[in-house]
Parts: C-alpha cells; structure tokens; sequence
C-alpha cells in the first residue's frame, strides 16, 4: 500500500513539474517547512509605496510582476529593489540594498532582514522606511513589518517611530500620499 502511494505521489509530482508548476517552500520558526504555493509562473499585480523623486513622500502605484510562485511579499520586494520607475519617482532602496535573509512571516509580523546599506542616507530614512511597510503591508496576512539590519533590531528613532518594535500601517501619514495610475 505505501509503495503504491509512493509511486502515485511520485507521478502527480512529476506531472506537476513537466507542466511549468514551481514549488515554494518557505522555513516559518514554529512550523518548520511548509508548501507556500503550487503552480506556474503568473502575472499579478502588487501595490507599490515607491518614494518620489525629491523623497518627500510616496507614490502609491498598482504594478505588474510575473509570481515565478514567489511569496506576493517576496514579489514586492524584488520589484522595490530591482525596477526601473518613472523620473517622478525613486527607487526606495539604496543601491548595494541586499535581503539577507528570506523574509518570515510569523503571527502577522514579517521579519525583514536587509543590509545595512538600507539606512545610508538618515534624511532619507523616514521616506524608506513608509515604503516598505506601506507596500508589505498591503498582502493579505501581513499586519506589520520588523525590520532587522543584518540581523539584529534597528536600534533608532526614525521620524519618531521606535524601530525597535515591528512597525504597522497607522504609524505613517497616509493622507500625504499621492496616488497615481502608473504601471510599468
């Protein structure tokens, strides 16, 4: 019986793979590995936080990305690292920027573990920071972003916001924000 149910797994995988299917697995602190998403590459739309061009403020923008079954949070972060925008806008993240780590969700908080090439420009900071969590908190699930540089606790006050505890939505001023029908 085992070996048959061995055997029919092994084809349903196989199929699975031949057919452009990608497996996501992703290490969580208390439930070890899980299956994150089972199926092909697929376009989707991300909301985007992208500063503007002068730092001031953000830009809330709807932007187009193939999942390559990626978490949506993975999504918008290679998006908010590697795109091109428009001149009106800024890429959020300082050149050299690295993930550290892969991002975990965990109780509704994503921990984010970038480089310390992320806070490189302190008048800068309070703009880098309102776009990554503006944008991480817009996928389901992801209630605040804990943001870790190199792996240890921001330990700063950024625009009067403790860094050292995981940041959420209503910490930023959203009715500054620009909203605009850009796409790529």
């Amino acid at each position: 019986m085992m070996q048959r149910l061995g055997f029919v797994l092994s084809i349903v995988l196989g199929v699975a793979l031949l057919s452009g299917c990608t497996f996501l697995a992703e290490a969580t602190p208390d439930a070890g590995m899980t299956i994150i998403s089972l199926g092909p590459e697929q376009p989707v739309s991300v909301v985007l936080h992208v500063p503007s061009a002068n730092f001031r403020d953000t830009v809330r923008i709807e932007w187009e990305a193939q999942q390559k079954g990626q978490t949506l949070w993975r999504v918008a972060l290679r998006e908010l690292m590697h795109s091109t925008f428009p001149e009106n806008l800024a890429s959020p993240l300082p050149r050299g920027t690295t993930l550290v780590t892969e991002p975990v969700l965990s109780g509704g908080v994503l921990f984010l573990n970038v480089s310390d090439d992320v806070m490189r420009s302190r008048d800068q900071d309070a703009v880098i920071l309102k776009s990554l969590v503006l944008t991480l908190t817009e996928i389901p699930d992801v209630e605040a972003v804990q943001i870790l540089v190199d792996g240890h606790r921001m330990e700063r006050v950024v625009a009067e916001i403790d860094t050292r505890y995981p940041l959420t939505r209503d910490m930023f001023f959203l009715d500054e924000e620009i909203e605009e029908p850009i796409s790529k």
